[in-house]
């Protein structure tokens, strides 16, 4: 089968990027920004019937259970940056992760950047070739499957 020059090749799902996960700890704030403002603006009125109608004691476990959704959102962020990351085939990998970081941008700024997955231009080749890309540093990493990648400089790449 073969495929047109400017169609577009399906991403692999063990490929495509996740959710970032600060994303949850953003909703926590947003929430809690929210709820601040109103309570400010509409005074005791608000608070006052919320009290009312749950009482104290229920009113005060959703708070606890607010703070410890928000501290653990917070261990999340942190857990996630001292990943352990492990040099394979010339890329850095961390556990359970498909997708590598730029070893440039972690070598040289300390920046864990994942890299973005690319289909290889020739289709006869697609199956045996890996291309990664960081847009951070414009390197690309190509490599034959289960060779050591080589890093390339893009001056002047197609986006």
């Amino acid at each position: 089968m073969n495929r047109e020059e400017n169609e577009a090749v399906p991403v692999p799902n063990e490929l495509k990027p996740k959710p970032a996960k600060w994303l949850a700890l953003a909703i926590a704030v947003t929430a809690t920004a929210i709820g601040t403002i109103l309570l400010s603006r509409l005074g005791n009125l608000i608070f006052d019937t919320i009290v009312e109608w749950l009482g104290k004691p229920i009113l005060l476990q959703l708070g606890l259970v607010l703070l410890c959704s928000l501290g653990y959102c917070i261990y999340l962020i942190v857990s996630a940056n001292n990943r352990k990351l492990e040099y394979k085939r010339a890329l850095y990998w961390a556990n359970e992760d498909k997708t590598p970081f730029c070893p440039h941008c972690f070598e040289n700024d300390k920046k864990r950047l994942h890299l973005t997955w690319k289909a290889y231009p020739e289709p006869d080749k697609q199956s045996q070739v890996e291309w990664w890309i960081c847009y951070s540093c414009d390197y690309d990493f190509v490599a034959w499957h289960s060779k050591d990648f080589g890093k390339f400089l893009k001056k002047a790449r197609i986006r």
